[in-house]
């Protein structure tokens, strides 16, 4: 695995929820955090505007958009394709 993006928005609750739990992760640049407008996450989604937060993770093989479930405790990852969730915290 070669990268984590949290892609976000502004005004978004949920979003800063995600990125105050996993802010240790974002220090240390494990994940990234980008806003949905940024042109680089528009290459990124081909264009397509998804329901933010979610997550992309970037393999050798391109990128995979990946749903964030999170509770009090954890952070989890489920990519297109992949059965395993991918803790971040």
């Amino acid at each position: 695995m070669k990268k984590i993006y949290l892609i976000g928005a502004d005004m978004c609750k949920p979003c800063e929820d995600v990125k105050e739990k996993i802010k240790d992760l974002m220090k240390k640049g494990i994940v990234e955090y980008k806003d949905i407008n940024d042109p680089e996450v528009s290459k990124i989604t081909n264009g397509d505007k998804e329901e933010v937060p979610f997550g992309v993770v970037e393999t050798d093989k391109g990128f995979k958009k990946c749903e964030i479930f999170a509770d009090d405790k954890n952070v989890l990852l489920k990519c297109e394709g992949e059965d395993d969730l991918i803790p971040l915290k």
